[in-house]
């Protein structure tokens, strides 16, 4: 049996399983800071890092202002790295 064919279809489902557990739980205080800093104009993001706020802000172009937004690309970037 091929056990590969498998990892597709596991590797997705899993992926949208994290995608609904996004919004369940509070913000992490790193990400709180990240998701202030990318709400404000410019690129004056002192104390964060600059990768990390700058997902924060296209995740909150595309998921809005909310925990799923600043979470948006975790579950994306989980799945490439699987």
């Amino acid at each position: 049996m091929h056990r590969q064919r498998f990892l597709f279809p596991a590797l997705c489902s899993l992926t949208f399983w994290r995608f609904s557990l996004l919004p369940t739980c509070d913000l992490s205080p790193a990400e709180a800071m990240s998701a202030v800093a990318a709400s404000q104009p410019g690129w004056n993001w002192s104390g964060t890092s600059p990768m990390l706020t700058l997902l924060a802000k296209c995740g909150m172009l595309v998921g809005g202002h909310t925990e799923f937004g600043v979470r948006f690309f975790a579950p994306l970037l989980a799945l490439a790295t699987s």
